[in-house]
């Protein structure tokens, strides 16, 4: 088909919330008055990696889970 008839396509811009851990960890590490590189510190894990956890970037494994858990004192 010529360019007048051809469907064009166009992108949406979807807006998605953090997965429901990545607002909970956020949550509690301001609750706890720390900053990223504090918490990360804390757990022995990047600042790097704790903000894309908290954007959703990446799942954490279940030991960084558990270290995050410790470092912010919940179980």
């Amino acid at each position: 088909p010529d360019v007048a008839t051809r469907p064009h396509h166009t992108r949406a811009l979807i807006v998605d919330e953090p997965p429901p851990f990545a607002a909970r960890l956020k949550e509690l590490r301001e609750k706890a008055g720390l900053t990223q590189y504090e918490l990360a510190k804390r757990a022995n894990l990047s600042r790097q990696g704790i903000s894309h956890i908290e954007s959703g970037n990446r799942e954490p494994g279940w030991n960084t889970v558990l270290k995050l858990a410790q470092a912010l004192g919940v179980n």
